[in-house]
Parts: C-alpha cells; structure tokens; sequence
C-alpha cells in the first residue's frame, strides 16, 4: 500500500532533512496529509515504518555524498591531541595541535605547553609559514579559542583573536555542529594516529622548541608511503594540496595579547 506514496514520502523527508528538528514533520503528521489530500488508504504503522527506514537511509546517503567535499586538495582540518611526556624530568600530558590534509592524507603536528588560545594561534601560524601556504579551507570543531559563541542560526560569533588570524591569512573557517565530532573525523583519526606512532611511550623533552623541530621532519618522512586508498605516495598527493593553497601574506601574524594594568601608586607603595 505504501508504494503508491513512497515518492511523496521521500519529498518530505528530503525537505525536513534542511529544517531544523522541531520543524520536522512527524510520520504520524504525514500519515493524516497523505489521508486528507492523497486518498491514502494504508495505516499509520505502515507510513511510520517506512519512514524510519528511509531517514535512516537518506541520512546514510547524505553522509557518503559529503565524503568528496572533504577531499578537495587545499582543504583542511584541525583538532588537539594530548599524548604522555617527561618534560625537563617531569611526568605529565601535554598537547599537540594536528592539521591534517584530508585529500592527500598529509599533517603537520607541533606540541605545546597548553591548548589555551595563544598556543592554538601560534600552532596554525607555523604551519602555515613552514608549509609555505595557507589551506583554502579549514575546518575545526567549536573550541573555544576560536568560537566565542554558537549563535541561533548555525553562524559563530568568533573569538577576537581568531577573526584576526583568519583575516590576516585570508583562509574560510568552517566548523562543525555541536557534538559532531565526526564532521571532522580525517584529523580525529589522525590525532590517533601522531600518538601510536610518533609519541608512545612518552617522549623524554627537555626543549619544546628542539623538540618541534624534529616533528617537521617525522611528520615529512611519513608522506613516503602510500595513500591507503588512491594507491600513490601521499608526498606526490601533499603537493597538489600544497599548489591548491592560498599564498603567504607579506608579514607573520603576531601571536601576542595585551594586557591593561592599573599603574602603582607610588605614594602608597612607601
């Protein structure tokens, strides 16, 4: 019975789909129009079924025909891992910033003291000037060196510092819904895959800058494999991805924050 209605069920569904879900409407909504405008003769249960199975699918869908916009060469995407060390003697967890390379399956990674906003602007701006280029466009998920807040309509209101680095280098920032981690799974998987290989067991540091230095190089020789998938060594990838990036501005960007204290009172202080 519900053949006769499948076509009209999957326009809704579609449509509700690019709606937000409390604009969504219910199977049981569609049964009543299907009975009012369309003669339907079939149950409720029919209708409720068979659109549980179809979002299932369209999402399902939707989610496979998304994988090739994230392979454009010149694309990226960020994240923080966190991995083990032994600091100037000290055991502890430190982070590193990842961006990964979706199309060519490339990264870079640098570790640093903190993930608070001047550790996360300086991490993109030296990859930015050791790689020689700019991703087109990056994605990253809502952290709060970046977002300042998650507005109604889907749009961030950014962060001061973060709207200036993206101004500065000119890149597109996109970000992913809330609890979407998924959305940016490349660099997810690549943060697991920095710490398997590069840092298990904990590293013995003494100078984070030493240290990072070392890290160009691992993460350079890693692009002498092939890609798992395209069968061509991810290097040769790494350099479309490379000519597809923006290029450098003039100036680096200065990772700095002012302060405004209040002056001493010297008369006091006697």
């Amino acid at each position: 019975m519900v053949d006769s209605v499948k076509d009209i069920l999957d326009k809704w569904i579609l449509e509700d789909l690019k709606r937000k879900k409390k604009f969504r409407r219910t199977a049981k909504r569609m049964w009543e129009i299907l009975k009012k405008d369309y003669q339907f003769k079939g149950s409720d249960r029919t209708v409720r079924n068979y659109v549980s199975k179809r979002k299932k699918e369209l999402l399902n869908e939707a989610d496979d025909a998304a994988l090739p916009l994230e392979s454009m060469p010149g694309s990226a995407q960020v994240d923080f891992g966190e991995a083990p060390f032994t600091y100037q003697g000290e055991e502890m967890v430190l982070p590193f910033l990842v961006l990964s390379y979706p199309y060519s399956n490339g990264f870079y990674f640098q570790v640093f003291p903190s993930q608070n906003k001047e550790c996360f602007l300086e991490g993109l701006k030296r990859i930015f000037h050791h790689m020689g280029g700019v991703p087109k466009t990056i994605r990253f998920d809502n952290l709060s060196a970046a977002v300042k807040k998650i507005l109604p309509n889907g749009e961030r209101q950014l962060t001061e510092e973060f709207q200036n680095i993206v101004l500065h280098y000119g890149f597109k920032c996109e970000f992913c819904n809330p609890n979407s981690g998924n959305e940016k799974g490349h660099v997810e998987a690549m943060v697991k895959y920095i710490r398997n290989n590069f840092l298990l067991p904990g590293p013995h540091v003494m100078d984070l800058d030493e240290l990072n230095k070392e890290l160009w190089k691992l993460a350079e020789e890693d692009r002498e494999r092939e890609h798992y998938e395209k069968k061509t060594r991810i290097s040769e990838l790494f350099e479309e991805d490379r000519e597809a990036c923006l290029v450098l501005p003039a100036k680096e960007y200065q990772c700095v924050r002012y302060e405004t204290q209040r002056p001493i009172n010297m008369a006091m202080s006697r």
